[in-house]
């Protein structure tokens, strides 16, 4: 009997050392490629919440806010702007010092302006008598508190920092620590009579 040649296929089972290889580099440039994506972007959250946590952003956020609560509260009557850099609004206070008292003038103030390139607040509740409001010197009120609101205040170029036109109130100011610089603007409208 005749021995018969077995023939096999040609076919390999599995890749080869050359396929094997290229897999490998296109995995590895493709991993590198999204390793750099991700530490670009840990680097840009990083310096975009260093700078949403500055004291530059927390100082501007805060005499924003403080200022508009004053302003808002404040009569319509008088406000007191002295050099563009001092402002004082006259307000009703939430509880009057007598319960049969009815206000018909503002009892309390506040007073904002800058010192030493910092913002500052004074202010006092009832501090006014009925009657004294029309005729009343800023200068003779004397505060019960005062706070600190912003530091490294600089004046916008060409504009007062406190301005009044009609009804609204507003402040602009620069505040700029070396590092960073934040242009504040806040207007509000006085609403009371």
């Amino acid at each position: 009997m005749a021995c018969k040649k077995r023939i096999r296929p040609n076919h390999q089972n599995g890749f080869s050392l050359i396929e094997l290889i290229i897999a490998v580099a296109a995995a590895m440039i493709l991993i590198l490629g999204m390793g750099i994506m991700l530490a670009h972007s840990q680097q840009g959250f990083t310096r975009m919440f260093k700078r949403a946590h500055s004291d530059v952003v927390e100082d501007a956020y805060s005499a924003r806010r403080v200022f508009d609560r004053f302003v808002r509260k404040s009569t319509m009557r008088r406000c007191d702007l002295i050099n563009g850099s001092e402002i004082y609004v006259y307000y009703y206070s939430d509880k009057p010092q007598s319960p049969n008292l009815t206000l018909s003038d503002p009892d309390s103030f506040a007073r904002f302006y800058v010192a030493s390139g910092m913002l500052f607040v004074d202010y006092a509740e009832g501090v006014i008598s009925p009657g004294e409001f029309d005729t009343l010197d800023p200068g003779s009120l004397s505060a019960s508190s005062s706070v600190r609101l912003a530091r490294d205040v600089q004046i916008v170029a060409g504009c007062p920092i406190f301005s009044v036109r009609a009804r609204t109130v507003r402040m602009a100011m620069l505040l700029d620590n070396g590092k960073e610089s934040m242009v504040v603007a806040s207007s509000g409208v006085r609403h009371n009579r």
